[in-house]
């Protein structure tokens, strides 16, 4: 059997050597392989060189560093840990990140924390550990994968956090505007009722009364259609739920607990309770229909002409609306509260008119 001389297994354990072979006991176990390889192959009559050749094409280019990281996997439990917390972390991360992106899409609340927590865990964990079990055994790192590495931590993670605060803020703008409508009925419900009470001991009175009742069945039949879009929006389709804290008691009434609504971007309840030609909305044209034609035997003319342009429902409610409109459930909320302030500020007047009335 042919046997290598020193210079050939010398030139063979420089070669090894250069393929950053770090673990020492199988850097002369692969040599020892290598070598009896090679005399196999110099049986058939080849040379070292043309043996030695012929090893190597069969190994390939990279057969030698993952029979390491083969053999590191193995033996080491640490570094086992390490490439599992990576595997773990980087599917974990994609998963929320995906999620985060599909919750977006979707209006769903939560979103913009899914896809921090997503950047967080793949910035933080899976890249770093990936990049150390790649490199750690690198003598030298180039600086352009320096500034890959810093380029993207600075891209990513202010990415996140501005993503968390739009996101934060673009939610927090429609509360602001519903908050603001709540504030003003509150307002204009204490006024009328402080004008009513005011003019208990009045012959008006009863007038008064029958008025604010009218008023206050209007409004009732409003808030009932808003229960019913939320509760729609909240549930499944063909299956609403069962309100709890979506809409809470106040003074002046029930009144929509905004920030619980975990649905506030849903556009079918506004099409199956505000698009024109539906139950809910041809029956609110006739009940405003009717409190039209109650006002006009209260008030004069003129005054009457004056009110009736806040009674015009195509003002809060399009009817140009179709069921390809897009109008979400906080649009459609917005503006039934648009309407129910526009009901108390009418009532205001009329009350007056009513009270001044000899």
């Amino acid at each position: 059997m042919p046997e290598l001389s020193l210079h050939n297994i010398d030139q063979i354990s420089r070669d090894i050597s250069r393929q950053e072979i770090t673990f020492s006991h199988l850097l002369d176990d692969l040599i020892d392989h290598i070598c009896c390889d090679v005399e196999y192959e110099m049986q058939s009559g080849l040379d070292f060189l043309a043996a030695y050749g012929k090893v190597k094409q069969k190994m390939g280019s990279r057969r030698l560093k993952e029979i390491q990281e083969e053999t590191l996997y193995a033996v080491d439990l640490k570094y086992r840990h390490m490439k599992n917390t990576m595997k773990i972390s980087g599917i974990a991360g994609t998963v929320l990140l995906g999620f985060g992106a599909l919750f977006k899409i979707q209006h769903w609340p939560l979103s913009g924390t899914l896809m921090v927590l997503g950047l967080l865990i793949l910035c933080l964990v899976a890249y770093p550990w990936y990049t150390w079990i790649s490199w750690k055994d690198e003598a030298h790192i180039t600086p352009n994968f320096l500034y890959l590495t810093i380029g993207l931590m600075l891209i990513l993670l202010p990415g996140a956090l501005i993503n968390m605060n739009l996101s934060q803020t673009y939610e927090e703008g429609f509360y602001s505007h519903q908050e603001q409508q709540k504030a003003l009925y509150g307002y204009l419900y204490r006024n009328n009722n402080s004008l009513l009470i005011s003019c208990k001991d009045s012959l008006n009175y009863p007038a008064m009364e029958q008025f604010h009742s009218r008023t206050a069945e209007l409004i009732n039949y409003i808030g009932g259609i808003e229960s019913g879009m939320i509760s729609q929006a909240e549930g499944k389709p063909g299956a609403p739920v069962i309100l709890s804290n979506e809409i809470i008691q106040t003074e002046t009434g029930p009144a929509i607990n905004y920030p619980e609504i975990s649905k506030p971007f849903q556009t079918q309840p506004v099409t199956d309770f505000l698009l024109p030609g539906s139950k809910t909305r041809e029956a609110l044209n006739a009940l405003i229909t009717e409190y039209k034609a109650f006002i006009s035997g209260l008030m004069p003319g003129e005054e009457l002409s004056i009110v009736s342009g806040l009674l015009d429902i195509s003002l809060y409610l399009p009817d140009d609306l179709t069921e390809n409109s897009t109008v979400s459930l906080m649009s459609g909320l917005h503006s039934l509260e648009l309407l129910k302030n526009g009901l108390l500020t009418v009532e205001s007047g009329v009350l007056k008119v009513i009270a001044n009335h000899k």
